[in-house]
């Protein structure tokens, strides 16, 4: 975004999806960008498309979802071209290729690689012929007794034909079901944590605003997601997702809340046990 130009003579910008293993929505990102242009006041000179794989934008979230967000694509003027899969993108020329044989030029490009899992995953023999782990889709267990595959290195098939997208907040509850699952055999006791499939996202559309995907993404047929309207409150509850995680990790590797360093070996320095549970650490803190 710091490169975005600024000359108001520049004429299109193009956003592009690679295949159907997303990481986050690219419609977000083209959202943000539409929203700067109107604050430098180029929105008129400017030309914004969205162009994907998919047949429509967030289709792991289902038919209803998808629909919704092509709709705030197109009242903010984006347009969304569906299906186009690129074979080759040439810098110099500024132009992209796409496996039906047409062409498109851009300006600027905002390019999705294709996501695959770590390197080491792969070396290691323990990715499918996919390129991805395999594992249970609510226990989180692999084939490989006491080996375990969540987040960026697994892939659960949902009914609808879509993996589950690999977001932050899929992997956080994975990680609590085989945190708990470890905890409890350690114990001697039975392993019943399940995850089931339960998330959400923002959507960041700009103008201090978001809004919110939640839903079940193992419903069947489709996903049974709603995504509640842009407003401000989204984007106050995003931004309070954040400082949540980011506190978190600050406190549990030693800093403070307040940015302070903690003394080395000592325990991070919350001022409240209360407000350390509150932030999430797990570590005990000194009063």
């Amino acid at each position: 975004m710091s490169n975005f130009p600024q000359c108001p003579k520049c004429g299109s910008i193009h956003t592009y999806e690679d295949g159907n293993l997303y990481v986050c929505p690219e419609c977000r990102q083209v959202l943000l960008i539409e929203d700067l242009c109107r604050q430098r006041g180029i929105r008129d000179k400017v030309e914004l498309q969205l162009i994907a794989a998919e047949p429509g934008p967030m289709g792991v979230a289902g038919p209803a979802v998808s629909a919704s967000v092509r709709g705030l694509l197109e009242a903010r003027g984006i347009a969304y071209l569906p299906e186009h899969q690129v074979s080759g993108v040439d810098p110099v020329a500024k132009r992209l290729h796409f496996t039906n044989g047409v062409e498109a030029s851009f300006d600027l490009l905002a390019f999705v690689p294709p996501h695959v899992a770590p390197s080491i995953v792969l070396r290691s023999g323990l990715a499918g012929d996919n390129g991805w782990m395999s594992a249970d889709r609510n226990t989180l267990e692999t084939k490989w007794p006491g080996v375990y595959a969540l987040g960026d290195v697994v892939s659960f098939p949902l009914a609808m034909g879509k993996p589950l997208p690999r977001a932050g907040v899929f992997a956080r509850a994975q990680a609590q079901v085989v945190a708990r699952n470890i905890a409890a055999k350690r114990r001697g006791r039975a392993a019943t944590a399940r995850f089931d499939g339960h998330g959400m996202c923002f959507v960041e559309t700009g103008g201090g605003k978001a809004g919110i995907g939640r839903g079940n993404f193992y419903a069947e047929p489709v996903p049974t997601v709603a995504l509640h309207a842009p407003g401000r409150l989204g984007h106050f509850a995003k931004v309070l997702f954040e400082q949540q995680w980011l506190r978190g990790w600050a406190c549990c590797a030693g800093i403070s809340p307040r940015r302070s360093i903690a003394r080395r070996g000592s325990a991070p320095t919350c001022r409240r046990r209360k407000r350390a549970r509150r932030i999430g650490c797990g570590r005990r803190c000194r009063t």
